[in-house]
């Protein structure tokens, strides 16, 4: 058995896995930045109030091979949603690119097997308002826990995944416990939003 060459074999299959987008860093970031800003000012918002510090973080994330997750946590109103509807504006806008987005409970409501492979295969899954779904789903009388299982088989694949929670560290581990928090803090990167909601 060549080692070198089995090395070489795993490392190729992870990076196509946890492959991202085709844009450079520099028009990723200009891109995620046009289109946060559109977002803002469709809600009545100043289109200026662009968090530069968190759209190098999401961009950087999206051009390179690290980490398959991504998980933007903390206080809510404070645009982590916006973020991800801009990420996903940019990333539907390319060629041969589709992420799916849905909140948390959507996404638990809708579960089936047949849905579930289409979510687990996509390029990009995207998971907003993750903890505020029911935790047991009853399929064919059948206990799952639909979230649990994707982010699990992502991460398992390397395939990259989005989530986004107003929940602390402390209430992620109460809700999915040691094994997934584990997961959630070591396969992904993290970014936390502090501050009051800028809703009022």
């Amino acid at each position: 058995m060549n080692l070198d060459e089995l090395r070489r074999k795993i490392l190729r299959e992870r990076d196509g896995r946890t492959y991202r987008i085709t844009l450079p860093y520099e028009k990723t970031r200009a891109a995620i930045t046009a289109a946060y800003s559109a977002l803002l000012e469709s809600s009545g918002h100043d289109p200026k109030d662009v968090p530069d510090d968190k759209i190098s973080s999401v961009s950087k994330w999206l051009c390179n091979s690290g980490k398959p997750g991504l998980l933007l946590y903390g206080n809510y109103g404070t645009g982590k949603t916006t973020m991800l509807n801009a990420i996903r504006h940019v990333y539907n806008s390319l060629p041969d690119c589709f992420a799916l987005h849905f909140t948390a409970k959507k996404f638990v409501e809708n579960y089936s097997d047949n849905g579930f492979l289409v979510c687990s295969e996509k390029t990009l899954v995207i998971i907003d308002e993750l903890g505020r779904e029911f935790d047991i789903h009853l399929q064919y009388g059948n206990a799952t826990e639909p979230i649990v299982d994707l982010i699990c088989f992502r991460e398992d694949r390397c395939l990259p995944t989005i989530l986004a929670t107003n929940f602390t560290e402390k209430e992620l581990m109460i809700k999915y416990g040691p094994h997934i928090y584990d997961r959630l803090f070591g396969s992904f990167n993290r970014i936390y939003y502090s501050g009051k909601s800028y809703r009022r």
